[in-house]
């Protein structure tokens, strides 16, 4: 969300100001959609000009989960927005975190590129990734650190079938300190470690995600 200057709190009205008549682009995965319809409905007056892709893994490949979507390079020349909004993470399901951050370079790679072509008219964020599960706690500490902590997915083996989410907040850490070094604006959401619901879900019936995901 844009926060206007010499403002200290998010306002619609001078959202859609700021952004003129620029159009935004936002490519992910479910969470990013999630992202996406949060923002249509908070930005009612310009609305139309936020539009979003599917991309699960942003490169086309496949990484252990579902790989829906258009390549991320190709839904920018499509659409031809001014800013393009990226994330990814829960669909590239490996141990290690070369598989991840091969993506983010990749990405970065392709950024810089495109915005040589455009002569740097075309402008880029990178959002972390949504945290994943929910806890019987009503709140969590305002620290998102602390509150990430709390998710504690130790037990990996139970995890294996809810998306890598015990990884997502180390490879966060990793996304923002490369984004520092390629000079690319970062949408930092990790205050949602401290919502007890960080993620919402209609997959309760699957009895691997009982108790850690929303319904």
């Amino acid at each position: 969300m844009i926060i206007p200057e010499n403002k200290t709190t998010f306002n619609a009205e001078d959202t859609c100001q700021v952004l003129g008549n620029n159009t935004v682009l936002l490519i992910g995965d479910s969470t990013m959609q999630q992202f996406f319809t949060t923002l249509v409905h908070l930005l009612i007056n310009c609305h139309t000009q936020l539009v979003f892709e599917h991309s699960d893994t942003l490169v086309g490949r496949a990484y252990g989960r579902m790989n829906r979507g258009k390549k991320w390079a190709d839904c920018v020349r499509q659409h031809k927005p001014d800013i393009v909004i990226v994330t990814v993470g829960a669909h590239i399901y490996t141990d290690d975190d070369d598989s991840f951050m091969g993506i983010v370079h990749e990405v970065l790679y392709d950024m810089q590129h495109m915005q040589q072509e455009s002569n740097s008219s075309l402008k880029f964020a990178w959002k972390t990734q949504s945290p994943g599960g929910c806890t019987k706690d009503i709140q969590f500490p305002t620290n998102p650190v602390e509150a990430a902590q709390k998710f504690n997915f130790s037990d990996k083996s139970y995890y294996k079938d809810v998306y890598n989410w015990w990884q997502f907040y180390n490879r966060d850490l990793l996304l923002l300190s490369t984004l520092q070094e390629f000079d690319i604006t970062s949408i930092d959401m990790r205050m949602l470690y401290s919502r007890s619901d960080a993620h919402p879900s209609s997959q309760s019936g699957r009895e691997i995600m009982k108790g850690v995901i929303d319904s």
